[in-house]
C-alpha cells in the first residue's frame, strides 16, 4: 500500500516538472513573435528614408538597409542561443529532482509516512 502511495507521489512530481517545459515553450513563442513584429517595422522606416533621400546616397541607404537586416538576424541567433542555456539549465534541474526523488525513495521518509493512507 505505501509503495503505491509512493509512486504516486513521484508521478505528480514529474507531471509538474513536464508543465514548467511547456510553459517555458510557450514562453519562446511568445519572444519569437515579438521579433517578428519587430522586424517589419523597422523595415518600414527605412524604406520610408530610402524614398526621402531618393535624389542623393541612392546606394548608401540601401547598404544601411542590409545591415539592419543582419544585426536583427544576430540578435535573433543570440535569442536561440539564450534559449539553448535555458533548456540546458532546466535539464540540470529536472535531472536533480529526479535524484532527489529516487533518493527520498530508498530512505523511507517521514513526510510520505506520516501522510494518511487513503487505501487503510
Amino acid at each position: 500500500m505505501k509503495r503505491r502511495k509512493k509512486r504516486q507521489q513521484q508521478q505528480q512530481q514529474q507531471q509538474q516538472l513536464q508543465h514548467q517545459q511547456q510553459l517555458q515553450q510557450q514562453q519562446q513563442v511568445e519572444q519569437r513573435q515579438q521579433l517578428q513584429q519587430q522586424q517589419p517595422h523597422q523595415q518600414q522606416q527605412l524604406q520610408q528614408q530610402h524614398h526621402y533621400h531618393h535624389h542623393h546616397h541612392h546606394h548608401h541607404k540601401q547598404q544601411q538597409q542590409q545591415q539592419q537586416q543582419e544585426q536583427q538576424q544576430q540578435q535573433e541567433q543570440e535569442q536561440q542561443q539564450q534559449q539553448q542555456q535555458q533548456q540546458e539549465q532546466q535539464q540540470e534541474v529536472i535531472a536533480a529532482a529526479a535524484a532527489a526523488a529516487s533518493v527520498g525513495k530508498h530512505t523511507n521518509d517521514p513526510t510520505a509516512r506520516s501522510k494518511p493512507s487513503s487505501h487503510s
